[in-house]
């Protein structure tokens, strides 16, 4: 498929088979892409009724905050679900942060609705929900759905992809602060990550505006065979 466009603020979601690959491009270099991934559980014992990109996995998984070429992202059955296998962004990717909400939009001072991370997730999860029957298999549709409705009310960290957060070295025990820092993709820099099981991802082009990570750009995707 050629590269589809994620409007400025706004989400998109992507059926992706195990050996797909996605490719996310920053045309800007300037725009953070938060991303979730969901597939099916390997059992009925699992909580949720479905699996989900876990932040706290990958970061056990790998034993480091950042992500490398062919570092697999494991899901919270650790299991691996996304691996990154092409990266021409400078490497600056964010395995921390929580998804923007209205939560803290509401600490930030801002009165009324503002469009968030969170709400992007949420319409295009209840959008695969609805649109992607003929796209997955049974019990991923089934999971899809109940994803849907969980994310209602909890939110999965994503990987926030071009998010520039350094961490200060811990020294006897001090340090280990974070920052936030512009993007330091170039323009036109992208990712492309390889699905390792059948998975819905969705992508959100983050609004955070109130703070240096947020330029009000558009991104790109790309769904390749792998």
């Amino acid at each position: 498929m050629p590269p589809k466009i994620i409007s400025a603020r706004s989400g998109v979601f992507a059926c992706l088979q195990a050996g797909q690959q996605v490719k996310i491009t920053n045309p800007s270099g300037k725009q953070v892409v938060d991303l979730w991934a969901f597939a099916a559980p390997r059992g009925p014992s699992v909580i949720f009724g479905f699996k989900f990109l876990s932040m706290c996995h990958t970061r056990s998984s790998l034993m480091k905050l950042t992500l490398s070429l062919d570092d697999s992202l494991t899901d919270n059955e650790r299991m691996p679900m996304l691996s990154l296998i092409e990266d021409t962004s400078g490497g600056a990717h964010d395995l921390l942060f929580a998804a923007c909400d209205k939560y803290r939009y509401r600490q930030l001072g801002v009165e009324g609705y503002h469009q968030s991370c969170s709400d992007n997730l949420k319409a295009q999860l209840k959008e695969a929900s609805l649109e992607s029957n003929k796209l997955l298999s049974s019990v991923l549709y089934d999971a899809i759905g109940q994803a849907s409705s969980t994310v209602e009310h909890w939110t999965p960290d994503p990987l926030n992809l071009f998010m520039n957060v350094p961490v200060k070295a811990l020294e006897h025990g001090k340090g280990g602060k974070l920052a936030l820092e512009a993007p330091a993709c170039p323009q036109g820099g992208y990712v492309v990550l390889q699905a390792e099981q059948e998975c819905v991802v969705i992508m959100s082009a983050c609004p955070m505006d109130l703070s240096s990570i947020y330029n009000g750009h558009e991104a790109e995707f790309e769904v390749l065979t792998g």
